[in-house]
This record gives C-alpha cells, sequence and structure tokens, in this order.
C-alpha cells in the first residue's frame, strides 16, 4: 500500500514508522483517531465502528477513533489485552495555525507503564518487571511509576528459574521486559502464560556498563556504592533497562521515581508460585481473581499504601527473630494502646 498524498496522512505515517509495535492514537480536533491495521484492531478490541477515510490518490483506508475525553474508558480495554498505546498529540492550536498542525507522541502507555487512576487499582502495585540473565544468574528489577517504587535484586547459581517465577508471582507484573539472553522455554512460557505482558528488549539494553551509566546520570550520583550495587552486576543491568524504557516511553521527567533499592532474598520465606496458588494467598483457584483469598480476608488497612504493605508482608514472610520480635512488639504496642491506635487511625 502507497504512502498517502494528502499532507495529514504522510504526517500519520510517519510517526507511525517510529511507533510499529504500537496502536497510535492520533488526535485530530476533539477525536484520537486510528489508521489502517490499527483500525481494524481497535475497532475489535474496543467494539467500535470501523469506517474509512480519503487517503489520497483515490484510495481509501479504515478508520475507527474515540472522544478525546473519554481516552480514560478506552485506554483501559487495549492495556488489559497487553497492546501499547502511543498518545500522539496536537502540539498547537488548530485555530491559530496555517496548514498542517505540528503532532508528537508525547508518552507511550503500556500494560507496566500505567499513571490513569481509572486503570490501576491503588491497592495493588503496578509493577514493571525487568529481568536480566547470564548463565545461572538473574538479575530482577520492578518499579511502579504510580508510587515511584523502585527495588531490584540478584539470584545467584543456588537459585533456579522457579525462584524467578517465586519473584514473578510475589509481585504480580503487568509488564516483563526481556532479552534475547533470557532464552526461550519454561521461564518465559509460564510468564507468558500468567498473562503479563511481555516485551522484547535489544541485548544491548542489558549491558552492564550502560546501565550503571544510565542509573548515575538519571540520579545524580558518581558512584553504585551508596545504593549496595557495586558488586550486583546483574542487578545493575535490570534496573538500567528499567530506565531506559521509561525514559524512551514516559518522554518526561522521572523524578518522581526512588533509586533503586536493594532487596534480598535471603532473609524471607519462600513462597513458591504453588504455594501461593494453592494457598490461595493472592487469587484463588476458581477464577484467579482475589475473592476469597487470604489477601482479601486480611485486607483491612486504611489506605492504599497500608494494603500494598500488607500485600508484601504476606507473600514474603520474615525469617529473622529479631524482627519477628521487632513486628510483634509493634502490633502489640498498637492493639494494647487504644488511644494511640484511634489517634493513628484517624490521621490516616
Amino acid at each position: 500500500m502507497g504512502r498517502a498524498a494528502t499532507p495529514m496522512m504522510e504526517q500519520y505515517f510517519r510517526i507511525k514508522e517510529q511507533h510499529k509495535d504500537c496502536l497510535l492514537f492520533f488526535r485530530l480536533g476533539d477525536f484520537y483517531e486510528m489508521f489502517g491495521e490499527d483500525a481494524v484492531t481497535g475497532a475489535k478490541e474496543l467494539e467500535i465502528t470501523l469506517t474509512s477515510r480519503d487517503r489520497g490518490k483515490k484510495e481509501r483506508i479504515p478508520l475507527c477513533g474515540v472522544p478525546w475525553h473519554a481516552l480514560d474508558t478506552y485506554l483501559p480495554k487495549l492495556l488489559n489485552k497487553g497492546y501499547k498505546v502511543a498518545i500522539c498529540e496536537q502540539m498547537q492550536d488548530p485555530r491559530y495555525t496555517k496548514g498542517l498542525v505540528d503532532r508528537d507522541v508525547v508518552r507511550i502507555v503500556t500494560p507496566g507503564t500505567v499513571i490513569e487512576g481509572s486503570v490501576l487499582d491503588s491497592k495493588t502495585n503496578n509493577y514493571l518487571m525487568s529481568i536480566a540473565r547470564s548463565g545461572d544468574r538473574f538479575g530482577l528489577s520492578f518499579a511502579d511509576i504510580s508510587t515511584g517504587e523502585f527495588i531490584t535484586t540478584e539470584l545467584g547459581p543456588e537459585d533456579s528459574e522457579s525462584r524467578v517465577l517465586t519473584e514473578f508471582s510475589q509481585r504480580s507484573p503487568k509488564e516483563v521486559l526481556y532479552g534475547d539472553g533470557l532464552g526461550a522455554g519454561h521461564l518465559v512460557d509460564e510468564i507468558t502464560m500468567s498473562g503479563a505482558a511481555m516485551t522484547r528488549l535489544d541485548d544491548m539494553a542489558f549491558v552492564k556498563e550502560a546501565s550503571e551509566s544510565v542509573i548515575k546520570r538519571h540520579f545524580r550520583i558518581k558512584s553504585l556504592d551508596g545504593l549496595g550495587l557495586s558488586d550486583k552486576p546483574l542487578a545493575v543491568s535490570s534496573a538500567g533497562a528499567v530506565l531506559r524504557y521509561l525514559e524512551t516511553t514516559q518522554k518526561r521527567s522521572l523524578d518522581f521515581l526512588s533509586m533503586p533499592r536493594y532487596y534480598s532474598t535471603s532473609d524471607k520465606l519462600v513462597l513458591d508460585q504453588t504455594t501461593l496458588r494453592n494457598l490461595e494467598v493472592l487469587r484463588n483457584v476458581r477464577d484467579g481473581r482475589q475473592e476469597g483469598t487470604l489477601v482479601e480476608v486480611l485486607d483491612r488497612p486504611l489506605t492504599p499504601m497500608g494494603s500494598r504493605l500488607l500485600k508484601a508482608w504476606v507473600t514474603e514472610p520474615l525469617m529473622d527473630v529479631a524482627e519477628i520480635d521487632r513486628r510483634l512488639d509493634a502490633v502489640e504496642e498498637l492493639v494494647t494502646d487504644t488511644l494511640a491506635r484511634n489517634d493513628i487511625a484517624s490521621s490516616l
């Protein structure tokens, strides 16, 4: 199919060429329009009318659109099905512009980079996960741009792919970044079957030296020593891949993102994927929803942050006796001191 003859369609195809892996929401007045194959896909998934318009040279092209003010209604439907959406806005006011209005993509929305409240569950983290691999070692990073949380860890030879799946199951990321180095097989198959969006990046995105450089640049630091990452090359690789991906998709300042915090997997009890499923900790075995699970029964915090912390505690039980005692002491103090408990609850 040849290029469009009209200037606007030429503009559309030029921008679409730069975002081939996305559905392009192209702003035209009060609507976001989709053309060509994007329109066919969008009309089907959103259950909206598919029509066509003149693309020049007496050709017509499939077309569908949604009102700009209804973006929060339609965007979740595409994200929940694993699509990426590039939001292309008018960079000039058409009322004061002669000729073609300048347009550009201002954000790429993916399942793991959502900030819209209409899509998110405030009680659950919306994690973007990154996996770096070298032989039998793994680096894992998780970022939630709706809260700014950014954590990373490294798994050694004593661990296995099953431990990667355990970390995955405990945090239930919506999107997973990986390179060819991860390989094919059981690990990729299991993650794919979970319904998480799988985003393949060029292996260069996981190069340790480049990742270290982007972390230092972004957080304006000269060394990784203060982050506990100087001897964690795969954790650095996975964290750097997350940062570069966010820079590419968000196209805005990432100052809201916390510095990557290294966490150890050795001081927590391992509840593997099978255990979490059989005990119905996060999802029930009937339909995979939260109804009837342990988390639902215990979910009585007054704030979304409390609910997210509760899930982390339930899926990662403490093993250190001193830490367990400290947590129990805190619980005991709040249980016995009614006035303090009520004051804290009122403040929340």
